[in-house]
């Protein structure tokens, strides 16, 4: 009688095992598609915010406006025409102090990523919920250089559609030129305020000189600029720039 019932206690305990077995296979299989599900869902979404991206292999996507300098007829400077206040100039042009200056307050990494910064991306969150607001942002040089010119029109579309357009087409943009060429297209096209567009504009409106002849202190004052040219403008904060 009693060997019944433990044979029975088995046999319950198996039946209880095969169905929880089961039951844990088709929860398995539902985790599974609902992933699945959920992976294709925000694949497509991600696709559809990468349509109808500008043509960043063409050169003429890039193009800035510069200063149209008019001259007398001895050589004499009369007038500076311009939409934006630029010059554009070769890196080999611009203050070593000042390139090293930009990449060390702007983009630490910069020769390290391929356009973007995903540990400063991870950074940046943690200090934003820290703080419960934008208290820090995360655009690599790259970045900040397709938003000055292939992605100058969207600008004020700050959405997570933005900002998977801004990433692509910075690792895009990696991939066809190199950190020196990227470089000195970042350095002809940033604001640093006082209407100069570029690092040449900046040196002649700030200390009246070319961007190569830049001192360490001016180009360190030029190069922080970049991240808030008003409020830390010489002229309208003294002690903040």
């Amino acid at each position: 009688m009693s060997s019944r019932r433990a044979r029975a206690r088995r046999h319950k305990n198996t039946n209880g095992l095969l169905l929880a077995g089961r039951l844990a296979a088709v929860l398995a299989a539902l985790l599974i598609i609902v992933m699945t599900a959920g992976v294709a869902s925000g694949y497509a979404i991600f696709e559809s915010w990468l349509e109808e991206l500008p043509d960043y292999e063409s050169p003429e996507a890039f193009e800035v406006a510069q200063a149209t300098k008019v001259y007398s007829a001895d050589g004499v400077l009369l007038a500076r025409l311009y939409l934006e206040n630029r010059t554009v100039v070769p890196l080999s042009k611009i203050s070593t102090d000042l390139a090293d200056a930009i990449v060390a307050v702007e983009d630490e990494r910069f020769y390290e990523h391929h356009g973007v910064d995903y540990p400063g991306l991870a950074r940046a969150a943690v200090v934003d919920i820290m703080a419960g607001a934008a208290e820090e942002g995360a655009s690599t040089i790259t970045q900040q250089y397709v938003d000055n010119t292939l992605l100058i029109n969207e600008r004020m579309d700050r959405t997570f559609r933005y900002k998977a357009r801004e990433m692509f087409l910075a690792t895009q943009l990696e991939k066809r030129k190199s950190k020196q060429e990227i470089l000195e297209l970042y350095l002809n096209t940033v604001y640093f305020g006082e209407g100069a567009y570029g690092a040449q504009a900046a040196a002649e409106a700030y200390f009246a000189t070319d961007a190569i002849s830049l001192t360490l202190p001016q180009a360190a004052m030029i190069a922080g600029l970049a991240q808030a040219p008003s409020r830390l403008s010489p002229y309208d904060n003294p002690e903040g720039a």
